[in-house]
């Protein structure tokens, strides 16, 4: 009989392990999984580009590093997430007003409730419908609305974006400028690595609901909801990955080498060249955030970050390099590299800084201090 008990009992624990196995559509997303990756670490066990930083409406962090995956701080310890949950070349995060965390994957976004991983894929997978900006039927409107939670992620090598509306992964693809290359041949696509110049490297929504997409080749392109066109189709392009809105309304973008500009709805300047900063390496930005006091930050390829307080500056001469309206912080001032890839204002107004060497740092007010695991 005890015997019998215990086949029975062996039975039993196959039966109950395979049913719990079909509550996810991945078995690697079960909370003992998610468990099984924790690590306690003295600071972020990243080595790679930090891509994007994250603080969401629970008070966790979210980093995201170029090879690594997906790294969460509790306030405790850090959560590191893989290829084992589907997140592998995360561009892009957003979190739902319901929660849950949203990420840009290549051809993909993956969702995540706190419990499980969901990948949503375009055809044949999910549904995936190809259609141009501003089009509209009964069925579907193309607006970007922000109570309808939708959001816009990088659709990497292809032209243009993947919107998620929760159900539905839609690919909007941006309208091509007359005379550019033949996209029937490679004629068309970056060197060496295949990538469309309409790819969408950088998204920024702005306070007035606009949409602006940067790209490697194309432009920055404007989307009001109702048209979209080229702000900078006449000049030299560069790789658009930074945008950023301030206080007065004005549109600051960079490219990685070429210059940085600010647009107000009719003028376009190029602030690095109005400003004579070519020569001291401010000719480019990767990222672009702007603090409470208004300084807008720009953080470089090769030169470091920049400080440029509106508010300090003297327009009848050119800045000056570590005076009032522009200051330049480098390893000198407690980062680990002068490659800023990534920039973050948190809810408390702090500002956080990924490197290229997958480190982070805050802001305490003159240098800065490695992130360790304490908000």
């Amino acid at each position: 009989m005890n015997k019998f008990y215990q086949f029975f009992s062996i039975i039993l624990l196959i039966f109950i392990t395979a049913c719990s196995g079909q509550r996810s559509s991945n078995p690697d997303t079960t909370e003992s999984n998610i468990q099984a990756n924790s690590r306690s670490l003295s600071s972020l066990g990243f080595s790679s580009r930090i891509g994007s930083i994250l603080e969401d409406s629970k008070g966790n962090f979210w980093f995201t590093a170029q090879n690594e995956g997906v790294c969460r701080f509790d306030g405790k310890q850090f959560t590191y997430f893989n290829e084992k949950q589907g997140l592998k070349q995360v561009r892009d995060i957003h979190e739902h007003t319901n929660g849950d965390i949203w990420f840009g994957i290549k051809d993909a976004v993956v969702i995540f409730d706190g419990q499980d991983f969901t990948t949503v894929y375009p055809e044949p997978k999910s549904k995936l419908i190809t259609k141009s900006f501003g089009f509209t039927d009964n069925n579907y409107t193309e607006k970007w609305d922000k109570e309808r939670n939708h959001f816009s992620f990088s659709a990497f090598s292809k032209n243009g974006i993947y919107k998620y509306d929760g159900k539905q992964l839609i690919h909007l693809t941006l309208p091509v400028h007359k005379g550019y290359p033949d996209y029937s041949n490679t004629e068309g696509y970056l060197p060496n690595h295949g990538w469309d110049i309409y790819a969408v490297y950088g998204i920024y929504e702005d306070n007035n609901g606009i949409m602006w997409f940067g790209t490697p080749g194309a432009g920055l392109f404007r989307y009001d909801g109702k048209s979209i066109s080229c702000i900078n189709q006449n000049i030299e392009k560069g790789v658009v990955r930074a945008i950023h809105q301030d206080s007065s309304g004005k549109i600051w973008f960079g490219n990685n080498a070429k210059a940085i500009y600010h647009y107000d709805g009719d003028t376009l300047i190029n602030f690095s060249k109005q400003k004579q900063q070519d020569e001291n390496g401010l000719n480019g930005a990767l990222a672009i955030e702007i603090d409470k006091e208004e300084n807008i930050w720009f953080g470089t390829f090769d030169a470091g970050l920049w400080r440029y307080a509106p508010s300090s500056d003297n327009n009848e001469q050119p800045l000056l390099i570590q005076g009032d309206a522009l200051s330049n912080y480098s390893a000198e001032s407690g980062l680990d590299a002068n490659y800023i890839s990534t920039l973050y204002l948190d809810k408390k107004g702090k500002l956080w800084v990924g490197t290229g060497k997958g480190r982070v740092f805050t802001f305490n007010g003159k240098t800065f201090d490695e992130f360790i695991g304490k908000k």
